[in-house]
């Protein structure tokens, strides 16, 4: 349900006659969502390496090519659930109007949480997207990212496990430019 209301007010703020779009400005707001494949690189017992996480971003326009993002996302690996929060920069480094091919890079903060263990461990993030920005300021692309983390061993019943480890996302993004 919750999806179901996300999609619908972002369909009608882009339906809005207000702001016609000729790709990336600066001074411009982004709002959205994004969903896709959240892949774990860690054998968590009870977990599926794959699963579809979905979140919202954020994000401010300083320059035309440059901005920065906020991002939450989670996901449900079977018994483990993962949550994260990042902040990056968006840069514009080529374009074939309406496509925008870009790099992303930043600090994400991510907790998982198998049962009642849970790790919370800070890492950096890069990744390649391309965003397509239509005629009524709505943004819809396609990102891909991998994430270093700098985490540390759980003891769960005898045997140690890195909980939050290396993985990487492949989003579906849906914004609105304002």
């Amino acid at each position: 349900m919750k999806h179901l209301f996300l999609f619908t007010f972002i369909s009608i703020l882009a339906l809005s006659p207000k702001a016609f779009s000729e790709g990336p400005q600066a001074d411009t707001f982004k709002l959205g969502a994004v969903v896709g494949n959240v892949g774990l690189s860690d054998d968590t017992p009870n977990t599926s390496k794959n699963a579809i996480g979905v979140g919202g971003v954020f994000g401010y326009s300083i320059e035309d090519e440059l901005s920065f993002e906020l991002m939450y996302m989670q996901s449900s690996h079977d018994d483990l659930d993962h949550s994260d929060f990042n902040l990056g920069v968006q840069y514009y480094v080529n374009s074939y109007e309406p496509f925008y091919y870009g790099i992303t890079g930043g600090v994400a903060f991510v907790t998982n949480e198998v049962g009642s263990v849970d790790d919370t461990a800070f890492g950096l993030f890069i990744g390649a997207g391309a965003d397509v920005f239509t005629k009524r300021s709505l943004i819809i692309g396609l990102q891909a990212r991998y994430y270093s983390m700098f985490g540390s061993d759980i003891d769960i019943g005898g045997t140690k496990y890195t909980l939050v480890d290396d993985y990487y996302t492949v989003l579906a993004r849906i914004l609105f430019q304002f």
